[in-house]
């Protein structure tokens, strides 16, 4: 199923929704409504299925899982390594006339140098047609420093990695580099898919300190079908196609990156190997901006630690498996989804800004134990559902068909969270567990989306959450939660800046809290939240609500289907029906995808260094 389905299959489930919400008015309105008197009721209705146990099976360790794959994330220690024996290495200047050499292990073609022999190699010079070609045994590894070589190849990739073991390219400190190539090759029958300005048949590791500059015209700038390992540099890419590829992984430890790319910045693909297909990034800092997806791995897309500007036409984070995000000063502008997994999406910590995005985070399952997180989306905040971002499926999943689905969740057990959403803030296809952490929601004003939404159950045992939102699809948790909270309906519309506060019989302030939006509708939970314990709720000017917490979970000036089902409104005063907005606004249609719009960037972030990694022999 694509994503237009999808989201019709979304929409469908929302005017449902809808229909019974008027349906209910229709029938209570028939009965007569009660009006409220005196006292503020509260209503506690006892819905649940979901057991101890199983609420405990969910709450699974805070640890990254991975089905026992273990996955490479170590460099080695030829990978830092940037020295060489300068006695020992062949030196090579490029010319537009010829090549110059001073050692062994090159055979030399007008301005085509090939490399025959394992040992280091300095190349430098300028050259409007040349082309370095490494053609070693399966077992010998190269070393390629660049020294100041600018060096163009109009029909083939300036750099051919035809066979070896593994090339390092070493960038020399304080020299700068480039590499580019034309908009048509010409290729025969052996090297007939070379389509980089570096291609690389081997493993390739890029260090060192010195700048390189990548103009690929043809297709991608980085090409290995191997490994792409990148432990240093300044290196900037601007490419028709893809920036940095690696079809087995992409590793990158340190690094200063600018990617500006027509199709992905970063990629890894490998569809064969469960344990490969794959990038891991401990370090650097990156500024990109494509056409397509900016980090994009087949089976996980892994982060550690880095900081990251990221401008995407499409996600700027995406994963056909899984997504871990670790640390990080990471800042998001996505036209689609800011970051997407197919799979599991846990974010451990780091700090996340998302900017703009169809939908912030979105997974099979999203689990968060720390981090702070910042997001704006033109649909939901958070989202779990079943299925891929497109036409295909990966590891047995199918497209979501929006049914409540157990294998789907969010999990939050710490972190803090804050969500801009014009669609649903949290939505879970299945379940939604809160065990800790900081929430804050501002919702949507259209009364076709909720502050909060699940289709499964959602229990609360630790944490805080303030949710606002409009009503008629507004939810609280299940009754399986051991944390009080209480959801309530206000008589109107609040308009946005109108602070929240809730105190306590002493006068105590619990919290206080400026929606972004118009709401009429607030869901709170808090670890002080207490059974027959008089509280005070104020919004804006309006007078204190004096309010009695009766059960562990309550609903408050508003109705629904039962606990966790749609609200609206409580009349009272009039005896009229609850009135849906007269506008478009409350019934309109699901956010459609955007337009590919101005993907600006802003300026670079500062990074942490991240403590080296593991480093293993070569």
């Amino acid at each position: 199923m694509g994503r237009k389905n999808y989201r019709r299959q979304k929409m469908r489930r929302k005017l449902y929704y809808i229909g019974v919400y008027f349906a209910l008015i229709i029938g209570i309105t028939g009965c007569g409504i009660a009006q409220a008197q005196g006292n503020i009721d509260v209503t506690e209705k006892n819905e649940t299925t979901i057991t101890k146990t199983e609420i405990e099976e969910i709450k699974t360790s805070n640890e990254i899982q991975s089905e026992e794959i273990v996955w490479d994330t170590e460099f080695t220690t030829r990978d830092l390594e940037v020295g060489y024996e300068e006695a020992d290495a062949t030196k090579v200047i490029f010319s537009d006339t010829g090549i110059e050499t001073e050692g062994n292990g090159v055979k030399i073609n007008g301005t085509i140098l090939t490399i025959e022999q394992e040992g280091s190699y300095v190349l430098s010079g300028n050259c409007e047609e040349g082309q370095i070609i490494v053609n070693v045994s399966d077992t010998e590894k190269v070393q390629l420093i660049l020294k100041n070589l600018e060096l163009h190849c109009e029909k083939q990739s300036p750099l051919y990695v035809k066979k070896a073991d593994k090339v390092f390219l070493t960038l020399e400190e304080g020299t700068k580099n480039k590499l580019s190539d034309g908009t048509e090759y010409i290729l025969e029958e052996e090297n007939n898919n070379l389509d980089g300005v570096i291609f690389s048949k081997a493993d390739l590791t890029i260090n060192g300190s010195g700048t390189l500059e990548i103009i690929g015209n043809y297709k991608h700038g980085v090409v290995s079908k191997d490994d792409l390992v990148i432990t240093g540099g300044e290196i900037s890419v601007t490419a028709i196609k893809g920036g940095l590829y690696g079809k087995d992984c992409v590793k990158i430890k340190e690094g200063q990156f600018m990617l500006n790319t027509g199709t992905n910045a970063i990629k890894s693909d490998n569809e064969e190997d469960s344990d490969r297909g794959y990038v891991y990034i401990c370090g650097g800092n990156f500024v990109i901006q494509t056409d397509t997806d900016g980090i994009k791995g087949q089976n996980l897309v892994w982060i550690a630690n880095g900081s990251f500007q990221i401008s995407a036409a499409e996600d700027t984070i995406h994963s056909n498996g899984d997504v871990w995000l670790e640390g990080g000063n990471i800042t998001l502008t996505a036209e689609d989804d800011a970051i997407h997994a197919d799979g599991d999406l846990q974010i451990i910590d780091g700090k996340i800004d998302i900017l703009k995005s169809y939908e912030g985070l979105e997974g099979a399952t999203v689990t968060i134990t720390g981090g702070e997180i910042s997001l704006v989306s033109s649909d939901d905040g958070i989202n779990a559902a079943g299925g891929s971002d497109g036409e295909e499926t990966t590891n047995g999943r199918t497209p979501d068909n929006f049914r409540a689905n157990s294998n789907n969740f969010i999990k939050i057990t710490g972190g803090i969270i804050k969500i801009n959403a014009s669609g649903d803030g949290i939505d879970s296809n299945g379940n939604f567990y809160m065990d800790g952490g900081s929430v804050y929601v501002d919702g949507s004003t259209s009364n076709a989306n909720g502050a909060l939404d699940y289709d499964g159950e959602a229990v609360i045992t630790g944490g805080e959450i303030i949710a606002v939102g409009s009503s008629s699809m507004a939810q609280n948790f299940g009754t399986s939660s051991t944390q009080y909270s209480f959801l309530y309906g206000f008589s109107q519309m609040q308009k946005q800046g109108s602070s929240i506060i809730l105190t306590d019989s002493e006068g105590v302030e619990l919290f206080q809290y400026t929606p972004q939006k118009d709401y009429q509708s607030v869901l709170i939970s808090l670890p002080e939240l207490k059974e027959d314990t008089i509280y005070y709720l104020t919004s804006g000017e309006n007078e204190k609500v004096e309010i009695t917490l009766e059960s562990t979970i309550s609903n408050i000036g508003i109705k629904g289907f039962g606990i966790g089902g749609m609200g609206r409104p409580e009349n009272r005063g009039n005896g009229e029906m609850p009135q849906m907005p007269q506008s478009q606004e409350g019934m309109e249609a699901m956010p459609q995808r955007p337009e590919r719009g101005d993907r600006g960037l802003k300026g670079n972030k500062e990074m942490e260094i991240p403590e080296k990694s593991k480093v293993k022999p070569e």
